[in-house]
């Protein structure tokens, strides 16, 4: 999201991404970033730990963020 999220909305998408029945987040990546780690930190509203996360495995988080191809993913496996 180009805006960004403000922290109650991530959180509520946290909540929500984590019931998610068939996740293909992990496969879907590219740079293997553990994902439901990431989003298990910011349920638990702790935003530098999920930097933290992304950051083990992705030196430029916000240049791939920017051009992840997840909502076409998405949409694909929809």
């Amino acid at each position: 999201m180009a805006l960004g999220f403000t922290a109650e909305l991530a959180v509520a998408e946290a909540d929500r991404c984590l019931e998610c029945k068939q996740p293909k987040c992990i496969e879907g990546c590219p740079v293997t970033i553990d994902i439901p780690a990431f989003i298990a930190a910011i349920q638990q509203e702790d935003f530098e730990g999920a930097l933290a996360i992304i950051k083990k495995d992705n030196t430029l988080p916000a240049i791939c963020g920017r051009v992840c191809p997840q909502e076409t993913s998405a949409r694909r496996s929809a």
